[in-house]
């Protein structure tokens, strides 16, 4: 079994949304990021939607190779770039079938296993 980084539940306006975070400070080949989605998709299998699995890094740069080793990740993947006076609820979460930045809390509604009324 995986075991990523962090565990958490953003909570906001009463909506919630947990996630398993894998924070990322560049040590890793992207071999090694997309080695790591196997045990990752064995873990969101037994979480309760709409956990999302969040990668987060220091660079733009980074997050684009990245985003290219994880091009098989689950669909309930998010990448974003945390910089310094960021916050993680900013508009800076990129799921990985999508072009457009999502807030946490947006990220909710964007979960491939949320009801179609929320989507």
């Amino acid at each position: 079994m995986a075991r990523p980084d962090g565990y958490g539940v953003w909570i906001e306006d009463g909506v919630r949304l947990p996630f398993l975070l894998e924070y990322d400070r560049g040590t890793e080949s992207g071999t090694r990021l997309a080695e790591k989605l196997d045990g990752l998709r064995k873990l969101l299998a037994v979480s309760h939607p709409p956990t999302w699995l969040l990668f987060c890094f220091e660079s733009p740069r980074r997050e684009v190779a990245a985003r290219q080793a994880l091009r098989e990740a689950p669909a309930n993947v998010a990448t974003g770039v945390v910089v310094d006076g960021a916050s993680p609820a900013d508009t800076l979460w990129l799921p990985r079938n999508s072009m457009l930045r999502l807030r946490l809390v947006e990220l909710v509604a964007a979960h491939p296993d949320a009801p179609a009324a929320a989507a």
